[in-house]
C-alpha cells in the first residue's frame, strides 16, 4: 500500500512539475507577443500618426498572459490515502488532542456534500 501511496505522490509531484515548465513556456510566448504588439503599436503611430485602433489592440492581445485554471482538482496523495482508509471502513474514531471524532458513511457523503457545494 505504501508503495502505491509514494507512486500516486511521485506521479502527482511529475504532473506539477509539466504544468509549470508548460506554464512557463506560455509566459515566455506571451513576452514575446506582448513585445511584438508594442513594437507593432509605435510602428503604427510613427506611420499613421496616431494611436492604433482598440478594437484591433483588443483582438491582439485577447488572452495575454491569461491563466487557465483547471476547474477540477486532482486527489491528492493523502486524499486518496484517507479514502482508502476510510472507504472500507464503517466507521472511523480519530483522537485529537482534547477530542475524540467518529465518522460514519453518511457522515462522510455529508461532508463531501457540504465540501462541494462551497462549505469550508
Amino acid at each position: 500500500m505504501s508503495a502505491g501511496f509514494f507512486l500516486r505522490w511521485l506521479n502527482g509531484w511529475a504532473q506539477q512539475l509539466a504544468d509549470e515548465e508548460l506554464r512557463q513556456k506560455q509566459f515566455e510566448l506571451d513576452l514575446d507577443r506582448a513585445s511584438w504588439i508594442v513594437e507593432m503599436a509605435l510602428e503604427w503611430k510613427a506611420e499613421k500618426g496616431e494611436e492604433i485602433p482598440e478594437h484591433l489592440l483588443a483582438r491582439l492581445s485577447s488572452n495575454l498572459f491569461g491563466r487557465s485554471e483547471s476547474s477540477e482538482k486532482s486527489m491528492t496523495a493523502s486524499d486518496a490515502l484517507a479514502s482508502a482508509i476510510l472507504g472500507t471502513a464503517a466507521k472511523a474514531k480519530v483522537s485529537v488532542p482534547g477530542a475524540e471524532i467518529e465518522i460514519d458513511r453518511s457522515g462522510l457523503r455529508k461532508l463531501k456534500k457540504s465540501l462541494s457545494s462551497g462549505g469550508s
